[in-house]
């Protein structure tokens, strides 16, 4: 290979591996996605769409969410919750504080939903560390901040006929992961 030819395919490699993190951070395109419902029993439902898995239990007075995905899918996450019931959701649980589990805070908080995380949660989401290319983390809006956090190893969170046992496990995947337990589920 000539030195012209070797310059090109180095110029020509810099170049793709330039534009390849570029389109992997573009994401989803949200207008495709469709939030899947897989009934779990015990009043609790699976919705899968973009990112994290959400979480539904209907109550008798209220449901329970745990995470939120991302803002584009609000609409189509209140659309599946609609067909699993009328109620408003009243508790949105974080299991940690990474986009794709809490972009959507904001707008079921808006909606009146209290925003419940480990303390740990709340900090990473307001202070969130550097980005894989060193660059500082955006902060999420106030807005989408949890407004009940904890701390020690869990809580609970209970609805008419749900309850949610959250259990802390310390430095998992982040150092704000909580598991979430359905006690009426053991039966």
């Amino acid at each position: 290979m000539n030195k012209f030819s070797l310059l090109t395919a180095s110029i020509a490699g810099a170049a793709f591996l330039a534009v390849v993190p570029v389109a992997a951070q573009q994401g989803p395109d949200f207008s495709k996605v469709e939030i899947q419902a897989t009934d779990l029993g015990h009043g609790l439902t699976a919705l899968a769409g973009a990112g994290g898995n959400i979480t539904i239990a209907v109550g008798n007075d209220g449901i329970i969410m745990v995470d939120t995905e991302y803002a584009p899918l609000h609409d189509k996450i209140k659309a599946a919750i609609a067909k699993l019931s009328p109620l408003p959701v009243k508790y949105v649980i974080i299991t940690h504080y990474h986009g794709d589990h809490t972009n959507g805070n904001e707008a079921f908080a808006k909606e009146g939903a209290i925003v419940v995380a480990h303390e740990n949660v709340a900090k990473r989401m307001a202070n969130p560390p550097p980005g894989a290319n060193g660059q500082p983390g955006t902060p999420a809006p106030k807005g989408a901040l949890p407004v009940q956090s904890y701390s020690g190893q869990g809580t609970e969170v209970s609805i008419g006929g749900q309850k949610a046992e959250l259990v802390h496990f310390e430095n998992a995947h982040t150092d704000g992961d909580a598991i979430v337990f359905w006690p009426a589920s053991r039966t």
